[in-house]
């Protein structure tokens, strides 16, 4: 068999894009939130259905215990067991979500009544809202719209190309 095919990057047609200041403006209004990255909180996390469990955990915390070991001892969880990892406010219960995004660094709070158990969290690191400066997030605007019209103008070729065959060109 002879097979022939033909290769179209939309790269190759890069230099042919124009973008105005406009569409640059409107695409980062569209995209803005893109470049937010909301508070997240590292969290230790022990769950149980046993409220009088959770008080004597929560007071033994109190009285300065380390809350890894008494996990270990109390319910036999390792840190790899207890630790939820980075989250963002909206993904906590929210029977919960508002008392951790106001806890400091190191608190520990509950035990606190959920549809799943008594829940005793600690917030062991917190990573602050950020946002992408202006001038970043312009720059990645350019190249996602440069990509975006390079891919028009090469759907647009290949119209033609199709016109072209249909009328019997090869």
């Amino acid at each position: 068999r002879n097979i022939k095919f033909l290769e179209i990057n939309p790269l190759i047609f890069e230099d042919q894009v124009e973008i105005n200041e406009k569409q640059i403006i409107d695409k980062y209004e569209i995209e803005k939130s893109n470049y937010l990255i909301d508070e997240k909180r590292e969290i230790l996390q022990i769950i149980t259905q046993d409220k009088t469990k959770a008080t004597e955990f929560m007071n033994l915390i109190d009285k300065g215990d380390d809350f890894e070991k008494l996990a270990k001892k109390y319910f036999d969880l390792t840190k790899i067991d207890i630790n939820i990892g980075f989250l963002e406010k909206s993904e906590l219960p929210l029977d919960s979500s508002d008392q951790i995004f106001k806890a400091n660094l190191n608190e520990v709070l509950g035990p606190i009544k959920t549809k799943f158990g008594f829940n005793i969290y600690k917030i062991i690191n917190i990573a602050e809202k950020t946002e992408v400066n202006y001038t970043d997030a312009i720059k990645d605007i350019k190249e996602k719209l440069l990509k975006e019209l390079s891919v028009e103008i090469l759907f647009k070729k290949l119209d033609e190309i199709e016109d072209l065959i249909a009328e019997g060109s090869n």
